[in-house]
């Protein structure tokens, strides 16, 4: 069961918030929140990609469209370089995504 970390680490709201508003449009939309939830569980693995894939099978038909999965590596690739100190000129074009989406069928 997915659990989230346990850390002594105490963030102000406004702080989470810069971090989980990856495109600084002043506000978290879904993607972002999703991604951000998906970072901050522990759980082993298989438990985590599990939760991913649930929270971005949209349609619930047990697979993950070309959108959904580009939707969800987008998503994990951004929530990651937030976490991590990394820049929004370090993100890959969405073609990139796309085109990994396109591979894994």
């Amino acid at each position: 069961m997915l659990e989230f970390k346990e850390s002594t680490l105490s963030i102000p709201i406004p702080e989470l918030f810069k971090i989980l508003d990856n495109d600084l449009d002043g506000r978290v939309d879904a993607l972002e929140f999703i991604g951000g939830i998906a970072l901050c569980c522990s759980g082993r693995t298989e438990e985590k990609m599990k939760f991913c894939f649930e929270l971005y099978d949209f349609n619930l038909n047990a697979a993950l469209s070309e959108t959904e999965m580009c939707m969800m590596m987008q998503s994990s690739v951004l929530g990651m370089l937030v976490l991590t100190g990394g820049t929004e000129d370090m993100e890959p074009d969405v073609s990139v995504f796309e085109t990994l989406a396109k591979e894994g069928k």
